[in-house]
């Protein structure tokens, strides 16, 4: 093996170690996916949708007031999940509908809060509420 070659061999090794701290740096940054628990924005809702339909696909979700008034939150992909933020005004209560090409779901009715997060689980059609990042 010629000496050139060992140098160009050590090059390669030493710059492919030089990326672990690199990665490592990066992922004190992740934010995380969308059902993680990122802080919530305190002067809307927001929405986690769990899209854990049979068989995958796609469906729009819509937040629906009992004032009747609706809201498209956006879209979610099949077996995949996605945040959204609702400006609709927290007074009173109002469910979650999702419909597409996986079918129809409408949840249960939630009382709405600033700073709130609902998660919902398409499967179950449970929605946990809670307030805060965790």
């Amino acid at each position: 093996m010629g000496k050139t070659s060992v140098i160009s061999r050590t090059a390669r090794i030493l710059a492919l170690w030089s990326l672990i701290p690199m990665g490592a740096a990066c992922s004190l940054f992740h934010l995380g996916s969308p059902g993680e628990a990122l802080p919530p924005d305190p002067d809307a809702v927001t929405v986690i949708v769990h899209n854990n339909l049979t068989p995958p696909a796609p469906l729009t979700v819509f937040i629906i007031t009992e004032g009747g008034s609706t809201e498209r939150l956006g879209q979610v992909g099949g077996a995949s999940t996605e945040r959204f933020t609702s400006r609709v005004p927290p007074a009173g209560s109002a469910r979650l509908y999702a419909r597409g090409g996986g079918g129809e779901r409408t949840s249960r009715s939630v009382a709405l809060r600033l700073g709130q997060i609902l998660e919902w689980d398409l499967f179950a059609n449970f929605i946990s509420e809670r307030f805060g990042g965790g």
